[in-house]
């Protein structure tokens, strides 16, 4: 692909992606798309074939940039499982609040009503998540849980308390990522990850 392709690729997904975000997925209008990043209708449809796929094609890449900052934002060489889930739930927060366009946009595929849309959508953050949770949870070092402990229930009870910490954090921001209420969240976390260590390790 030269960088004149690259570059034209670029302008359309940037501007369908706040056509998307703003309007949803029905409302939203091929021509205002094509419009705002300066192309033809055509050259837009020869890239991604439908308005359909170009949506799909956006919560691919939304998924991959949200994926990459995990990867380079977390020490797998850690292998403190606690630090690890730790980490990627602050990593995670972080990324949806430098990126909030990235969570209209999300929360339009959440909106959709084309069923295949939704399907295939499911499908791409299916792959993601389990690929995340294996790269969170291989080369963890068992050995710094304390003896005749179930592992994998532990685990369950530190994932479950951090959503609900990240959750009950959302909500009480109206429903959105706030930087300047991000420490809270961080401190949080931190309090009952040490709790754990302190509870499930030796």
């Amino acid at each position: 692909m030269n960088q004149v392709t690259e570059t034209k690729q670029s302008l359309i997904l940037h501007a369908a992606l706040h056509e998307f975000a703003n309007k949803g997925y029905k409302k939203a209008s091929t021509n205002s798309i094509v419009k705002q990043a300066g192309v033809s209708k055509g050259l837009l449809f020869h890239y991604f074939i439908s308005k359909k796929e170009l949506f799909i094609k956006i919560h691919q890449h939304i998924l991959i940039v949200f994926n990459d900052e995990l990867n380079d934002c977390v020490n797998f060489e850690d292998r403190d499982v606690l630090e690890r889930l730790s980490k990627s739930t602050v990593c995670r927060t972080n990324s949806y609040i430098h990126h909030p366009v990235f969570v209209k946009f999300l929360q339009a595929v959440s909106n959709c009503k084309d069923e295949e849309i939704k399907a295939r959508c499911q499908k791409q953050s299916h792959v993601i998540i389990q690929k995340t949770y294996k790269k969170l949870f291989d080369n963890i070092d068992y050995f710094l849980f304390v003896d005749n402990i179930d592992v994998k229930q532990s685990l369950n009870v530190v994932r479950w308390t951090i959503e609900r910490l990240s959750n009950n954090w959302f909500r009480e921001n109206g429903n959105t990522y706030k930087a300047s209420k991000f420490d809270d969240l961080k401190s949080s976390i931190e309090t009952y990850i040490n709790l754990f260590k302190q509870t499930f390790y030796k």
